[in-house]
């Protein structure tokens, strides 16, 4: 389902001011991952997932807001998605699953 989907699919709001597809798909994969050992099941593949989509909201809700509700998505004067991170994570995150690998 991910894999089909392009970057401005990836980065719409799932509503408005509210977070992104990829960063829903980030975080939802850092908790899994932080189950692992509690589970017993063995250690964290992902533990650098946990400052993009954990420690940290969603840049683009958490940043100022402008008319209408919605939300700038700049941080310093920085775009987070310019940055990259939480697009390079999404993207792994989707090719592995449309792989079989989760």
């Amino acid at each position: 389902m991910f894999s089909s989907m392009n970057d401005e699919e990836l980065l719409t709001e799932v509503a408005p001011g509210r977070n992104r597809v990829f960063y829903l798909m980030g975080h939802l994969t850092a908790v899994h991952d932080r189950l692992l050992p509690m589970l017993g099941l063995g250690e964290r593949l992902h533990p650098e997932l946990d400052d993009d989509f954990v420690t940290n909201a969603d840049r683009v809700t958490a940043g100022p807001r402008r008319s209408g509700g919605r939300t700038s998505g700049m941080v310093g004067g920085q775009c987070a998605v310019d940055r990259g991170h939480g697009r390079v994570a999404a993207r792994r995150v989707a090719e592995e699953t449309r792989r079989g690998l989760r």
